[in-house]
């Protein structure tokens, strides 16, 4: 609801929640339509702003929705290639995998299921750089500081590749365990006293969201915490973890985050409101299911509907 009038909501065709046989088609059910929803990203929660527009749709470009971070077990094991000279992996080409069970025993409300998205298997683009610098220094008592930087509640299990030490020992991936102001307590031994090193990193997987122009991108729908996932080259898996992984946006505009999702909670002032909002919505489902065709090819992948001035 807003002031002066009813929200446009964009509505997405997507899969049913529950996909087996026998089930409906594709787009002929209230639950195969999911409106893309704005919130507001403050450390690691997401509140609801307001359902999108279609300014919020231009503002925020999906290729936001393209990063994979590793917050959990298995940075060090694929983020440094070469611990003598730092060479940052994955490597474009690399599959990064989604276990089908590794979000509450299913992924199927959450992953693109049409051919030929029909696995968990991502193409890796390369590594982005989430933030990086000069200088890095680490103390005794397994801690560690970014001159110029200053830690965020975001980076709690975050991995940072150090490079430039003297000490090979510290050329690795670490882990950030806590920390307080611009000091973190890392999972890496430290000795008595102070080394400073040449460079850090703080590195993100991208994964390449379309290989062919005539279909729909392949990026991470919406944000979900503490994913399995494996790094796979070729034959070879390269590092895995049961939990950790998080879809991590590019955020463009830090606050305002876009997600695409089933679940919807909208809070209005008195009752005749909250009738209002929820017999618009079912209208616009019921409208939404009607124009759709029943072959499961020829879907439009983004319907609006407007209701109210």
């Amino acid at each position: 609801m807003r002031a002066s009038g009813y929200q446009t909501t964009q509505w997405a065709v997507t899969v049913p929640v529950s996909d087996p046989a026998g089930d409906p088609l594709l787009g002929t059910q209230p639950l195969s339509y999911a409106p893309f929803f704005v919130e507001r990203n403050d450390g690691r929660t997401d509140s609801f702003v307001r359902v999108a527009t279609l300014t919020d749709l231009i503002r925020i470009p999906h290729a936001e929705l393209q990063y994979f971070d590793v917050l959990g077990p298995g940075g060090d094991a694929i983020f440094v290639v070469n611990p003598s000279t730092s060479v940052l992996g994955p490597f474009a080409g690399d599959i990064l995998r989604i276990p089908e069970a590794s979000i509450n025993g299913a992924l199927s409300y959450w992953l693109e299921s049409d051919a030929p998205y029909t696995n968990g298997d991502f193409v890796v683009d390369g590594l982005a750089t989430r933030a990086s610098g000069t200088g890095p220094i680490l103390l005794a008592n397994n801690r560690l500081q970014l001159p110029g930087y200053t830690f965020t509640p975001n980076d709690v299990n975050r991995w940072i590749v150090l490079g430039g030490f003297s000490n090979s020992l510290y050329n690795v991936a670490v882990q950030v365990i806590s920390y307080v102001g611009s000091t973190a307590v890392i999972n890496l031994t430290t000795a008595s006293g102070t080394f400073t090193g040449g460079t850090w990193t703080m590195p993100v997987i991208r994964i390449v969201t379309n290989t062919d122009p005539a279909l729909e991108p392949r990026y991470f729908p919406t944000r979900e915490p503490n994913i399995g996932w494996e790094l796979r080259r070729g034959a070879a898996l390269i590092g895995s973890a049961d939990y950790g992984g998080v879809p991590s946006r590019w955020v463009t505009d830090p606050v305002l985050p876009l997600t695409r999702s089933t679940r919807f909670t909208s809070l209005e002032t008195t009752p005749t409101a909250s009738k209002a909002a929820m017999q618009v919505v079912q209208n616009g489902v019921m409208n939404l299911q009607a124009a759709a065709e029943l072959n499961n090819t020829d879907l439009t992948p983004l319907i609006t509907s407007t209701y109210g001035p």
